[in-house]
């Protein structure tokens, strides 16, 4: 935690920085605090990639989702980590907010239940910008929440590409993309 801070100041003196990827165990609400106040104060930030060793927590999850809402360029998302249902509920939230938005990728989203697949099946049809997402899901997710999924990306208004890992369905619902890259 007092290397995020030492870090999250550091980086708060460069306003160019494009790009924050970190690899790290899971953060701690105050980790996560200094991370989204870097975030808020990274006016040409386009890309935050998060590599955790473990699950984002609901309050971590809220902290990045504030932040996200405050990155006017913010491009590309990715949290190589499982958000709770309602950590989910906070990220889609916030995807609705960023309205430059090209890429989620939520890879080892494994925590996600139909709720949470439903609420980020709302926020992908609100997303004028969205270009590609990828989901990787391991959990029983039930073919109601893969329908929803579905018509959320069928509506989405910019939707190209969509990679799907680890879920049980009939790819030809997705028929009508651009791209769709599944692997059941």
């Amino acid at each position: 935690d007092d290397c995020m801070k030492i870090l999250s100041q550091a980086i708060q003196d460069t306003p160019a920085l494009q790009s924050i990827s970190l690899s790290c165990r899971p953060l701690s609400d105050e980790g996560m605090a200094a991370l989204s106040e870097t975030i808020r104060h990274a006016p040409a930030l386009q890309s935050v990639c998060l590599e955790c060793y473990g699950p984002i927590s609901e309050d971590c999850m809220k902290l990045l989702s504030e932040a996200i809402r405050y990155a006017p360029v913010l491009q590309c998302i990715t949290l190589a980590c499982g958000p709770s249902d309602d950590g989910m509920k906070a990220l889609s939230q916030a995807i609705r907010h960023a309205p430059g938005l090209h890429s989620i990728d939520l890879s080892f989203a494994c925590s996600i239940s139909d709720d949470g697949m439903e609420l980020l099946s709302k926020a992908i049809r609100l997303a004028p910008a969205l270009e590609r997402i990828s989901l990787d899901c391991y959990d029983g997710i039930s073919d109601d929440a893969m329908l929803v999924l579905s018509d959320a990306i069928l509506h989405a208004p910019a939707l190209q590409s969509v990679q799907l890992k680890g879920f049980d369905f009939d790819p030809s619902i997705f028929d009508g993309l651009v791209s769709c890259k599944v692997s059941c």
